[in-house]
């Protein structure tokens, strides 16, 4: 199954949590998610779906038929060659928005409804199919829980084994960064460097909601985490931004001081713009695996983040080390003001 933006939309989610339990299915969330529809440390979660057209279909070439529940999950980007969806795989669909059904892949069947609402009548009849099959759907949650466990012993392994090195690697960053976090902050993330950790790293720490952008878009993160502490009365936000997306909007910390909104601006600084560096290198402008597009670099001379924190109104940290981040980050949660915490770190 996929769980796409439309679950959250529709609160439908613990509706799609008694189906998906029902069904054993492994759940994928879309390529490019606005927000997480499935919690990331159920042991059927596996992971948002790659970004890539090609990666996209290597990955659903295992399955015989995928159900879509919501709008189109197979964002492709960066560019590569073919569809998301093997011809070997039937998509089958649900969802509130007639525009959505069958729009981008063709569907075997697809089925236009409120979500909440449909899943709930979906249930009953999914229960009674699968009454002989309740032993192989137990054995299929219990192994689901088992490399859950083997995962996560992983992702802790990996994190103390990398953990000293400098400089701090876009995974330790994202692990530390999380490890900082309460069950009531809400994380906004436009950082391409870290996304992926990010995501990792949510399957053992919960937080009270992930939002993304539903694109490749730049830019959006700094201003978003501003509204998003607004609209939930003036909840607690951690925004993770590349050093070149929080270029994009920066007068955002200005706005968060004036309105006084409880935001942490985690800027990861690995001084260049990341994403359009690769983009520009998957599609061939490079020498020996560097971009020959200029601007790619924000070395020289060095962008001062502090310094434009300050212009701003806003109080800054920056770290170098791993043993520096999450006490950082707690410091400026702790604050209940805006502030940033500018985190150096490598570009692999």
């Amino acid at each position: 199954m996929i769980a796409t933006d439309e679950v959250d939309a529709c609160e439908a989610n613990s509706q799609l949590i008694e189906v998906v339990e029902v069904l054993g299915a492994p759940v994928y969330g879309p390529s490019w998610p606005g927000s997480m529809s499935f919690p990331a440390a159920h042991p059927l979660w596996k992971g948002n779906l790659p970004t890539t057209a090609a990666d996209m279909s290597v990955l659903l070439s295992d399955f015989q038929a995928v159900l879509v529940v919501g709008d189109n999950p197979f964002i492709s980007y960066l560019y590569s060659d073919g569809p998301a969806v093997p011809q070997s795989c039937k998509i089958f669909q649900l969802t509130h928005d007639g525009s959505e059904a069958g729009r981008t892949y063709s569907t075997e069947l697809a089925c236009i409804g409120n979500l909440k609402a449909s899943l709930s009548a979906l249930l009953p009849l999914l229960i009674d199919a699968t009454r002989d099959h309740k032993q192989a759907v137990g054995a299929v949650r219990a192994f689901a829980a088992v490399e859950r466990e083997k995962r996560m012993a992983a992702l802790t392994a990996r994190l103390a084994e990398e953990r000293h090195r400098i400089p701090v690697m876009p995974f330790v960053a994202a692990g530390e960064v999380l490890g900082a976090l309460a069950e009531d902050v809400i994380v906004v993330d436009e950082a391409p460097a870290t996304m992926m950790h990010v995501r990792a790293f949510l399957e053992q720490t919960p937080v009270r909601r992930y939002l993304f952008m539903r694109s490749a878009i730049l830019g959006w993160g700094l201003p978003a985490a501003v509204g998003v502490s607004l609209g939930t009365n003036r909840s607690p936000v951690v925004v993770l931004v590349g050093d070149g997306s929080a270029l994009y909007a920066p007068q955002a910390l200005w706005t968060a001081a004036r309105l006084r909104v409880p935001v942490t601006f985690v800027i990861m600084n690995n001084s260049e713009y990341n994403i359009l560096k690769r983009y520009s290198v998957a599609q061939g402008y490079e020498k020996g695996g560097n971009s020959t597009i200029a601007g790619m670099e924000l070395s020289d001379p060095p962008i001062d983040f502090a310094a434009l924190a300050k212009a701003f109104g806003v109080a800054s940290q920056r770290v170098a080390s791993a043993d520096e981040i999450a006490p950082a980050v707690r410091r400026g949660l702790s604050s209940g003001h805006p502030n940033l915490v500018e985190i150096v770190i490598g570009t692999s």
